[in-house]
């Protein structure tokens, strides 16, 4: 069965999905760009996950997202998951093919295009501390190693998923990887050495904006590049006091613009206006 008509559907697929900017970002580059698609989003249950997949594919869904909580657990139902995906363990694109969906993960590239666009930041000859060690910083963690980063030391309460991501990326690629509990006491040296500091947490997103990761900020200083990937609210405790101590500062609103393009490129083979689309986003969240 496939979808009649002339638009062609893309959807997300999580749970939950109030949160998604998503939606607003495609469905502004389809508008910008002529194209007869667009982007939906679709809560789905994990027991739920394998029959929307091949139902999407069997519909003729161009592609989809897959977000929380379901990137790792999608790669299981797919045809095909490409290298780099497969190295981070998740996927976040589904591109359709004709024996079923291919995997991407856009996660990592769509972060550091971000930093190189932006903030004209490349990681050769640099060392980084990523706070947290869920999928997103798997996804940053590999693809610092990839492009040359010379040290990774990642700072867990727990340090098992830390682990993994560390025997992974030291067996595939090589890089050094460290990690550390927020607790011991060689934490403030690691901060003091990190060219960038990357909170990869949830500490600080809506409503609980007076939460921090548990580190000192006095340890921060002039020269150190501080990115929260948490964009609701675009400033976080963490980062305002990063900028107090004269960090350069990101919020997470580039990483989601410059994921979100990749993954459209790999649904239209055409690049999205940028133009634009950060101001609608931020006027979308301070708004809400």
């Amino acid at each position: 069965m496939k979808i009649d008509g002339k638009t062609k559907p893309i959807a997300i697929v999580g749970n939950p999905l109030g949160h998604t900017l998503s939606p607003l970002m495609h469905n502004y580059f389809f508008r910008s760009l002529g194209l007869n698609n667009i982007y939906i989003p679709l809560t789905v249950e994990e027991k739920e996950l394998s029959g929307a997949i091949k139902g999407l594919w069997s519909l003729g869904f161009k592609g989809a997202n897959i977000t929380i909580p379901f990137k790792e657990k999608a790669m299981e139902y797919l045809a095909e998951v490409s290298e780099e995906a497969r190295l981070i363990g998740a996927v976040n694109t589904l591109v359709w093919t004709p024996h079923g969906f291919r995997g991407e993960n856009t996660d990592g590239r769509g972060f550091l295009k971000f930093l190189q666009e932006e903030k004209r930041w490349l990681p050769r000859h640099k060392k980084a501390l990523i706070l947290g060690a869920g999928g997103s910083a798997r996804a940053i963690s590999t693809i610092l190693a990839l492009k040359g980063i010379d040290k990774i030391t990642i700072a867990n309460r727990t340090l098992v998923k830390a682990q993994i991501i560390a025997d992974k990326i030291v067996s595939h690629i090589g890089t050094p990887v460290e990690i550390i509990n927020w607790e011991e006491k060689k934490l403030k040296k690691m901060v003091n050495d990190a060219d960038i500091i990357i909170n990869t947490t949830p500490l600080g997103m809506k409503p609980f904006i007076d939460a921090c990761p548990p580190i000192n900020t006095e340890w921060l200083g002039k020269g150190q590049l501080v990115v929260d990937i948490i964009y609701n609210p675009l400033m976080t405790r963490f980062l305002a006091e990063a900028f107090s101590k004269g960090c350069d500062t990101a919020n997470g609103l580039g990483m989601l613009i410059y994921q979100g393009a990749l993954a459209f490129e790999h649904w239209t083979g055409q690049k999205p206006p940028l133009e634009g689309v950060r101001e609608l986003l931020e006027k979308e969240l301070l708004g809400s």
